[in-house]
């Protein structure tokens, strides 16, 4: 009897597991936006294709060019922003205010629309402006997590606090995101990209740069995201020299293909748990 009971229990578990797993990963992956369109130079959908790491080192770098060209050959694009940070070469840091200092985050580069196209929202204070991109400010927004370390019982706008060894101002706190799985989304920070360009310049590996540049477009308004993807593969491939019988050497990327690859992941992973409890189940028979 308590065989079987074992063998019940965690199959009914691991079911229940794995379908929150998946509701919450669905439901923050909408949260990109269902026609937000993401390029870059590699992602998930080239991983689990099964393509070698190394051949997708070889591709060339994303830059702040791309997001012009795509803005000015692309009539469907609506607003185009860029971000660096993420991948392989993503950054980590400790924020220190007084006496108090988180643990190692994500520190991430972006331009003054990037909150935009993400869809995140403000919980206090602004994003930075286009005048403090240009210029090189060392200014910040705080995700919710470091907001809430460092500044507990206090108001963060306007407050100066260390990343690393530099300064920066605080000019807002991002709205709190859900969590998924124990792991916290609101750990990260986001400063100008010219900022962060000048203060992390990007490792080198092996002899690749680790400078992992992705784009995030919006269709305008009357256009279709079917449109904006064949205008953005058009423009790039364009920019990249590619022949007609070669392969992108970009990734272009959707919520609908995140959550594709997602739900193959899930379901294999489900299976796997699935066949390991029933031992239990099936010892109890026996």
């Amino acid at each position: 009897i308590l065989g079987v009971v074992i063998g019940v229990t965690s199959i009914v578990a691991m079911t229940a597991l794995i379908r929150g797993f998946g509701d919450r990963l669905h439901e923050l992956i909408q949260q990109m936006g269902s026609d937000t369109v993401y390029v870059s130079k590699v992602s998930i959908v080239s991983f689990s294709s099964g393509k070698d790491f190394w051949d997708l080192m070889k591709r060339p770098d994303l830059t702040e060019a791309d997001a012009e060209a795509i803005q000015e050959g692309a009539p469907s694009a609506g607003t185009v922003t860029y971000h660096l940070g993420e991948g392989p070469g993503g950054r980590q840091e400790r924020f220190t205010y007084r006496n108090t200092s988180t643990k190692r985050i994500a520190l991430l580069g972006s331009d003054a629309n990037w909150l935009q196209v993400n869809f995140l929202k403000m919980g206090q204070g602004r994003f930075f402006s286009e005048f403090e991109m240009d210029r090189r400010r060392q200014v910040v927004v705080l995700g919710s997590a470091p907001a809430a370390t460092l500044f507990p019982d206090m108001d963060p706008l306007g407050k100066r606090i260390r990343i690393g060894q530099d300064e920066y101002t605080v000019v807002g706190v991002l709205a709190e995101r859900p969590s998924l799985l124990g792991g916290n989304m609101n750990e990260f920070a986001v400063i100008p990209a010219t900022t962060y360009d000048k203060k992390y310049p990007a490792p080198r590996f092996r002899g690749y740069l680790m400078r992992f540049l992705a784009l995030s477009i919006v269709p305008r308004e009357g256009a279709t995201r079917a449109q904006l993807i064949r205008e953005i593969e058009e423009v790039m491939r364009s920019r990249h020299r590619l022949k007609l019988d070669q392969e992108n050497d970009f990734d272009i990327v959707t919520a609908d293909s995140v959550i594709r690859i997602v739900d193959q992941f899930t379901q294999a992973i489900f299976l796997a748990l699935v066949v390991i409890s029933s031992i239990a189940l099936m010892v109890g028979g026996i």
